[in-house]
């Protein structure tokens, strides 16, 4: 009996259930409505998962409210996101509207948004970063696990969190380290997570996921899920067509360095 009772108190489950009741408590309960949709969602996801993708899922999910219960998005509407909804309310906006976005500049992310913000609630925007954050995170870690066959995922996951919580630091600790937070800014949609905010480049790690299906050879899967990405950030298309040309490259030996030259200018 105590052995079983000890199993579930520090069962995966348990310290999930416990996590995200905290991060739903203290910092997404003004948005709780669109948390259990989302959560309802990915609940249909999981049920679907073979075991190893469940065993991972849970782990990227608990990854996810750790980071969030220790480093909280900030207040909606704030940071970079200034730049992305204000069309949305051009007209309630008493000041000159020159300042403000005036159209909105990624389709996927738009629409996403309007979805969003149907009811006026930017408490939603923090609710839509607290899972595309776990889809980032579960991109990473399958693209490790399952791309690179990989091993030690356990330190690969505590090296990343020590990174996600190095770039929030202030810039003299950094320095301290010699760690320059211009270097952790400048990895592409690493810079992201010191801004805590929904935003496109919020969803540029996502595309861990599609590079893993091209890892597998599975290039349709590719460039279904590469298109779906990058509707909400337009410039991993680039970066995803290069990694097709170096695929097709290692694939036919050939170089195709020429070509890629010429398309990338």
């Amino acid at each position: 009996m105590y052995k079983l009772l000890s199993k579930i108190i520090i069962s995966k489950v348990t310290l999930l259930t416990l996590l995200t009741a905290y991060n739903l408590f203290f910092f997404l309960n003004d948005g709780y409505v669109y948390f259990l949709i989302f959560l309802v969602f990915f609940l249909i996801i999981y049920l679907r998962f073979n075991a190893n993708n469940k065993d991972l899922f849970i782990d990227s999910i608990i990854f996810s409210n750790i980071f969030s219960a220790l480093l909280p998005a900030q207040k909606p509407y704030s940071g970079i996101q200034f730049s992305y909804f204000d069309y949305l309310y051009l007209e309630n906006i008493i000041y000159d509207p020159v300042v403000y976005a005036d159209t909105y500049r990624y389709i996927g992310f738009h629409l996403f948004s309007k979805i969003l913000l149907v009811s006026n609630n930017l408490a939603n925007l923090n609710v839509a970063l607290y899972f595309v954050n776990f889809l980032i995170f579960y991109s990473v870690f399958y693209f490790y696990q399952n791309g690179l066959k990989a091993k030690n995922k356990n330190l690969f996951m505590f090296v990343f969190l020590f990174l996600l919580l190095v770039i929030n630091l202030p810039s003299q600790f950094n320095s301290y380290m010699g760690i320059g937070k211009l270097f952790l800014n400048g990895i592409a949609g690493f810079g992201n997570f010191g801004f805590r905010t929904f935003a496109p480049a919020s969803f540029d790690l996502l595309i861990f996921y599609p590079l893993s299906k091209l890892l597998q050879n599975k290039i349709r899967e590719f460039a279904i899920f590469g298109f779906i990405v990058s509707l909400f950030h337009y410039y991993l298309i680039l970066i995803l067509l290069i990694s097709l040309i170096a695929y097709l490259s290692y694939q036919n030996k050939k170089n195709y360095l020429l070509y890629s030259v010429i398309f990338t200018i």
